[in-house]
């Protein structure tokens, strides 16, 4: 390939901190190859004084810095537009790198059609805290970080650690410039266009980068954060329809037993007054069940409920999806994030 090497792509969003650690750990990893290497940080600190810290970090560590604010996705286009290499490596700001894991990538790429190479992301820091108890047994929140150890062939992986060739990003057109959201699905719709492109994104379970629990201290953040992928996953719906597949979301269950009690509360005006709160009540008592575990107590309990209210966060996401991009039809479905044709399991 021409220009062969490396151009590592981070965007930025505060926690200068992070940054810096994270940049330190690229020049480690860079002096482990023998082709030359670059960093690109895209910024959109809002704080100036935050942002200058993060300029300096860049200045001191040898990565150009960029200012673009905008989404996610959109920023690690204006990596790729200033990419010299003919690999392009996608690293979080709150990540970092392991000694071998440029070694790592470009081994990958040096495999026959190999568009991509995709490697685990692991959570470090203490998980003490309330809510990592919380989001460990959570299906919405960063469950897809450890799929490069289960799948061999992945149709798409998540950006935290993920190196693509740069003339398959430039045929595919990069991220999508107008998501509906600022984060979340655009790695995802990446993968999913390379993939109907005909390249293949293999994994690399040496490639591994690290990611601080540092910043997520709430479990209103995990929320928050949650219901931001339930609307992506709705943006995802709407452009890739034939990739869902029908999904009872429960506020749409908890809603039609509100109508339905409605339409009975002449008849029947007790199942009327229940209808609605009792269907809330056991789809939520039944999601908490489902992960409760034995002997865990009642403290257990709890964690696993407050569990089952942040997951119902992405439902929730994906309903105000539906309505905002007037999608009925988002309201029933869900976005497949594993395809059988373009995803193989891991043999062990």
């Amino acid at each position: 390939m021409r220009n062969h090497g490396l151009s590592v792509v981070t965007p930025t969003f505060g926690n200068p901190d992070l940054v810096d650690a994270m940049l330190e750990s690229c020049v480690a990893a860079g002096k482990r190859i023998d082709v030359p290497w670059e960093h690109i940080v895209v910024d959109s600190t809002p704080d100036p004084e935050e942002a200058e810290l993060i300029r300096r970090s860049c200045d001191r560590h040898g990565a150009s810095y960029h200012r673009r604010v905008t989404a996610v996705g959109p920023k690690r286009n204006v990596g790729i537009n200033h990419a010299q290499y003919s690999i392009v490596l996608f690293i979080d700001s709150d990540c970092q790198a392991t000694h071998d894991l440029f070694v790592e990538h470009l081994k990958g790429h040096e495999k026959e059609n190999v568009a991509g190479v995709a490697g685990p992301t692991e959570m470090t820091g203490s998980d003490a805290a309330f809510v990592w108890q919380v989001v460990r047994k959570a299906k919405q929140y960063n469950h897809c970080y450890e799929w490069p150890r289960r799948y061999s062939v992945m149709g798409w992986s998540t950006t935290s650690n993920l190196s693509i060739r740069r003339d398959v990003l430039r045929e595919v057109d990069g991220f999508d410039e107008f998501p509906l959201t600022i984060q979340g699905a655009d790695d995802v719709d990446l993968g999913v266009r390379i993939s109907m492109a005909g390249y293949t994104i293999i994994s690399r379970e040496t490639a591994v980068v690290r990611h601080s629990r540092a910043p997520m201290v709430r479990v209103r953040q995990v929320a928050s954060r949650v219901f931001t992928y339930g609307r992506a996953d709705g943006w995802l719906c709407k452009k890739h329809p034939q990739l869902t597949t029908y999904y009872a979301n429960p506020f749409v269950l908890v809603a039609s037993a509100f109508v339905i009690g409605g339409l009975l509360r002449g008849r029947a005006p007790r199942v009327a007054r229940v209808a609605g709160p009792g269907a809330a009540l056991f789809l939520l008592a039944r999601e908490t069940l489902s992960r409760h575990e034995r002997g865990s107590g009642v403290k257990g309990l709890k964690e696993d409920a407050v569990c089952s209210l942040v997951d119902l966060c992405f439902d929730a996401g994906e309903v105000h999806a539906a309505l905002s991009q007037l999608e009925p039809s988002g309201l029933v479905r869900r976005f497949r994030y594993v395809q059988r044709e373009w995803f193989q399991t891991r043999e062990i």
